[in-house]
């Protein structure tokens, strides 16, 4: 993406299927500061499914569509058009909302994240998340993504808490993640508490 940015002559238009890892974190952040400057984001479709959209080519990746335009003054594109299909079956009957540029980037940040917001729910919470007057550490919150995943590392994880030999504490999953809050332990249909190894 970076490659065709810098190539394309002003007010040239670029298209990717891309994953949308670059959207957000700390490893694509000097990517999304040198594409900014570079290319205003027009148009962005989301598709919600992982698996159904490029099925056939076994893609099991979060993938979107991005169109974007050279300019010189980067960040003054006044909106950008947000589409969203469930995968690529139903592309022809997605959903649409304009949203003003800034409020899916914040280019006065340092990580200049792109949020994604594909229905009423996700609007809601961006809005919430940006009324924090203070950042998560402030709030004694520290996220981490990505550190055990847990079908590559099964040789670390136990389902008995008392196997007294290594030092274990509760490894949190999607499954116990509710509105506001984190469950845990929740026992559901072949889904079983597990432990991680520090």
């Amino acid at each position: 993406m970076m490659v065709a940015a810098k190539l394309l002559k002003n007010n040239g238009e670029l298209i990717f299927i891309t994953p949308r890892s670059f959207a957000s974190g700390n490893y694509f952040r000097a990517f999304r500061e040198a594409f900014f400057k570079e290319i205003e984001i027009e148009q962005i479709h989301l598709f919600g499914s992982r698996t159904d959209t490029f099925d056939r080519d076994d893609v099991l990746q979060e993938t979107l569509i991005l169109k974007g335009k050279k300019q010189k003054l980067n960040g003054h594109l006044p909106s950008i058009v947000v589409t969203h299909s469930n995968g690529v079956r139903d592309i022809e009957n997605y959903t649409e909302k304009i949203y003003k540029t800034s409020e899916l980037i914040d280019f006065n940040s340092k990580e200049k994240i792109i949020h994604l917001p594909t229905n009423e729910t996700d609007d809601k919470v961006i809005k919430l998340f940006k009324s924090w007057a203070g950042s998560l550490k402030h709030y004694d919150i520290q996220i981490s993504t990505g550190p055990v995943v847990s079908f590559r590392a099964t040789q670390y994880l136990y389902e008995q808490y008392e196997n007294g030999k290594v030092f274990l504490i509760p490894l949190y999953q999607l499954i116990n993640t509710a509105k506001m809050r984190f469950e845990w332990p929740v026992t559901k249909k072949k889904q079983t508490p597990i432990y991680s190894a520090l």
